[in-house]
């Protein structure tokens, strides 16, 4: 099973996930963390935060979402599959 790069086991024993909530102003990425006993409840949060975010943006239409979801996206995938994507 393929696990997420950003997902980590601590020493205490339970999870830690990382996710990228903004840029500062010479571009590097700032992170935030959230942490649960078990992987699928880590993941779980992650997926509730980056969907989150994009709510929060007020989105009126299905291109500014799509946009939105890939620059969301873009640290986390490989740039060939960006550009994949960007073409779709």
């Amino acid at each position: 099973m393929k696990r997420d790069k950003y997902i980590y086991k601590k020493k205490s024993g339970g999870y830690e996930g990382r996710y990228v909530k903004g840029h500062d102003e010479d571009g590097k990425p700032r992170y935030g963390s959230v942490h649960a006993k078990t992987y699928g409840e880590v993941k779980a949060r992650l997926a509730q935060v980056k969907s989150a975010a994009v709510a929060v943006n007020e989105v009126k239409t299905l291109k500014t979402a799509l946009a939105l979801h890939l620059q969301a996206v873009r640290s986390v995938i490989k740039p060939s599959t960006y550009g994949l994507y960007e073409g779709y």
